[in-house]
């Protein structure tokens, strides 16, 4: 999986330097954003030592919030970053923030609604560095069920049929974003990683990650066995749906943390969320194209 082509982020020192090499990962939800931020932020002073400064999620997200930061001003996002590289002479930047793109579905059709406006303000909020975006995604159906367990950790509680209901189910291509950010960057600029990697493992994952979109030269860290936000079971998903309409403003992260720790989907039984028929249905429409995305990037 190591052998597609990459940006060479290897630069001269000094005054011909030219512009920092940036690496933006910028989604999508529930595609091991969480992993990445995490495991980065470990090992910071790891890969800083590397030339890589890693950007920590909680430094970056006043500059982001759901997008509509790089909508009103990118300035202070493009500010904030040129003040870490002038700190971090000879380093490379890398930030990881899901929450670039906007809300998923919002309240009109589509995975990411608000994904052009807010693309065609990113070059503004990067200007003065070399970025690479990353972007991971994960098929359509999966999506589905992963983002709606992730609204009932938030304390949704709709059943999860009521909550597809809502959904153009017609309009779940990952293709608009990915060839947005293509039209913005350039092609040779846009990586796209699969979620699906995660199966094999969070080493195989995070190795593919970095091999793919550091600069050349990096030696990863791979010893990191941590897990993060565990998705709840289907015993988990039943005392969420009866207990989140009760909840106060609050409350909802103390119920999140009770379920994850006694009754996540690493003990018990997965939620059955999307019947046989409705995945068949998505998978007729989306899974080739879904396959293409992946494989050209």
């Amino acid at each position: 999986m190591t052998d597609r082509p990459k940006l060479n982020f290897l630069r001269p020192a000094g005054p011909a330097a030219g512009p920092v090499p940036l690496v933006a990962h910028l989604g999508a939800h529930k595609t091991a954003t969480s992993l990445v931020q995490k495991y980065f932020k470990a090992k910071r002073k790891y890969y800083l030592k590397q030339e890589v400064l890693a950007l920590t999620r909680g430094e970056v997200s006043p500059y982001i919030s759901w997008g509509d930061q790089i909508l009103e001003d990118p300035g202070k996002l493009n500010g904030f970053l040129h003040e870490k590289a002038a700190a971090a002479p000879g380093c490379s930047l890398l930030l990881s923030n899901e929450n670039a793109l906007g809300r998923p579905f919002k309240t009109r059709p589509g995975l990411y609604p608000d994904h052009g406006k807010i693309i065609d303000g990113l070059p503004a909020a990067l200007e003065g560095f070399r970025p690479r975006i990353v972007y991971s995604i994960r098929p359509p159906w999966e999506f589905l069920e992963s983002y709606y367990l992730q609204m009932v950790h938030q304390g949704y509680y709709q059943t999860f049929n009521q909550y597809i209901g809502d959904l153009d189910l017609a309009k779940l291509s990952w293709t608009p974003i990915i060839e947005r950010l293509q039209q913005a960057f350039g092609k040779e600029n846009v990586s796209v990683m699969d979620f699906g990697l995660i199966r094999q493992g969070q080493e195989v994952f995070l190795k593919e990650f970095i091999s793919r979109n550091l600069p050349e030269g990096v030696v990863p860290d791979l010893e990191y066995d941590a897990v993060h936000n565990a998705s709840i079971s289907d015993r988990g998903l039943q005392m969420a749906l009866r207990v989140n309409p009760l909840l106060r403003p609050g409350e909802t992260g103390v119920v999140r943390r009770f379920l994850q720790e006694h009754f996540s989907n690493r003990t018990e039984p997965r939620p059955l969320l999307m019947s046989e028929q409705q995945k068949s249905e998505l998978k007729a429409r989306y899974e080739d194209e879904y396959n293409a995305l992946v494989q050209q990037s």
